[in-house]
């Protein structure tokens, strides 16, 4: 039998891998876990990387002054340029990746609909954008495909879209 090379994915850690949510939690997903024969994954958890712990106090997307900060409640902490200094580091240092599956809604990885607030107080959000991390893979690699796990469960989106961003 004719052997395929594996396409080589970076994947949102917390995914199927390891539990470092925010909460402590890994995520399970039984797409993912269909594809960890065929795919040569890349695990990485962006706010572990910059130091976050796990578990640990959640992190948002606060816009202040039209800029977005990442900011962590409970340590009040603006992590910001510590993500986007991770992101250039980690994704220049990448060779030969296909692309990559990013954990839906986070303030780090989410490609889509991931909520802006105006303060780490309770609210309502003001609005939706990308992710920071995920914000990086985008204009680092726009030719790859890039897609979130939320939109995997689509088959539809799966089956046709050929996990691109649309």
């Amino acid at each position: 039998m004719r052997k395929f090379e594996k396409p080589v994915v970076v994947l949102s850690k917390c995914l199927e891998f390891e539990a470092c949510r925010y909460n402590g939690q890994v995520i399970p997903d039984s797409f993912i876990k269909k594809l960890i024969p065929h795919v040569d994954f890349m695990p990485v958890c962006p706010e572990v990387e910059i130091g976050l712990g796990t578990p640990r106090a959640p992190i948002r997307l606060v816009e202040e002054k039209e800029k977005i900060h990442l900011m962590q409640s409970g340590t009040l902490a603006d992590v910001t340029h510590r993500m986007t200094s991770f992101s250039k580091k980690y994704l220049d240092s990448l060779k030969d990746v296909d692309g990559f599956i990013l954990k839906s809604r986070s303030p780090s990885c989410g490609l889509k609909e991931v909520s802006v607030y105006r303060s780490l107080e309770k609210s309502a959000s003001i609005g939706k954008r990308t992710g920071l991390f995920a914000e990086a893979v985008l204009n680092a690699f726009p030719g790859l495909a890039i897609e979130d796990e939320g939109r995997l469960l689509n088959l539809k989106i799966r089956e046709h879209s050929s996990i691109l961003v649309i």
